[in-house]
This record gives C-alpha cells, structure tokens and sequence, in this order.
C-alpha cells in the first residue's frame, strides 16, 4: 500500500498478492482502505499495529469507484 498526504487516514492498496488475506478477502489494487476491526487509524503504522494484535476474521471497510464496501479479512492467529 501506500498513503496521499491528501488522504490521512487512508491506504491506498498498491498490488495485491495471490491467495493472500487481501485477496482472500476481495480487495483490489486501487481500493482505498479506511477502517479496519470498526475504527479508523491514523496512518500505515497505526493500520500496521492494530493488524498484528487481531486475529480470524476482522471487517475492513474500503472505498472502491466511490463506493464503501464492507469486507472481512482473514487474519493468521499469532
């Protein structure tokens, strides 16, 4: 992923790889993800931190074409 300084609190997915938590989940290159577990996040490290201390599936709420999809991600138990 990557961040705009235009968008805080948004990651832009860059590429997403085969048979990954991502792709599991249906994200897609370009989907801007805003919210992970119910809450929004400050920035990619915030995003980062809260998606290592969650674990099985947990919602993630992205923007694709202008429309918010509600997506669950399958997170591996740590």
């Amino acid at each position: 992923w990557w961040e705009d300084n235009a968008e805080p609190g948004t990651l832009i997915v860059s590429s997403v790889l085969p048979d990954s938590p991502a792709d599991r989940a249906g994200i897609r290159e370009g989907d801007r993800i805003v919210e992970m577990a119910g809450a929004g996040f400050k920035d990619g490290n915030a995003f980062r931190k809260r998606a290592a201390e969650l674990t099985g599936l947990t919602d993630v709420t992205v923007e694709r074409q202008g429309r918010m999809l509600a997506r669950q991600i399958p997170l591996p138990a740590r």
